[in-house]
């Protein structure tokens, strides 16, 4: 009797440390996708700056 307890208690111990392990590679992919797309948004950011300031040099050459 003690021993399947004691069994019960192992494996769930086993359990609960793979979920915990499952959990933080999961937190972990999530953080590094986090991270891409914010580099991802700063670069589009600054592409749309660039090319907003190149429209607007454009526009003032015209307007000449």
């Amino acid at each position: 009797m003690f021993e399947d307890v004691e069994r019960q208690l192992e494996l769930a111990i086993k359990e609960q440390e793979a979920t915990v392990e499952l959990f933080a590679e999961e937190r972990k992919c999530h953080d590094q996708e986090v991270e891409n797309l914010k580099r991802k948004l700063t670069e589009a950011s600054s592409t749309i700056q660039d090319l907003m300031e190149q429209l607007n040099a454009a526009r003032n050459c015209c307007k000449r």
